[in-house]
C-alpha cells in the first residue's frame, strides 16, 4: 500500500511539473511572438526610410539630368 501511495504522489508531482512547464512554454511563446512583431515593425520602418531615401536620390538625379 505504501508503494502505491508513493507512485500516486510521484504521478501527481509529475503532472504538476508538466503543467508548470506548459505554462512557462506558453509565456515564452507569447514573448517570442511579441518580439517578432516588434522586429517586423522595425523592419517595416527601415524599409520605409530606405524607400524615402531612394526616392529622394532618384528625384535629385532626375532634376540634375533635366537641368
Amino acid at each position: 500500500m505504501f508503494a502505491m501511495h508513493d507512485r500516486t504522489r510521484m504521478v501527481s508531482t509529475s503532472i504538476t511539473d508538466v503543467a508548470e512547464e506548459t505554462g512557462k512554454t506558453g509565456e515564452l511563446s507569447g514573448e517570442v511572438l511579441q518580439t517578432s512583431q516588434n522586429a517586423a515593425k522595425k523592419i517595416q520602418g527601415l524599409n520605409d526610410s530606405i524607400n524615402t531615401i531612394l526616392e529622394d536620390l532618384r528625384r535629385k538625379a532626375h532634376d540634375r539630368a533635366a537641368s
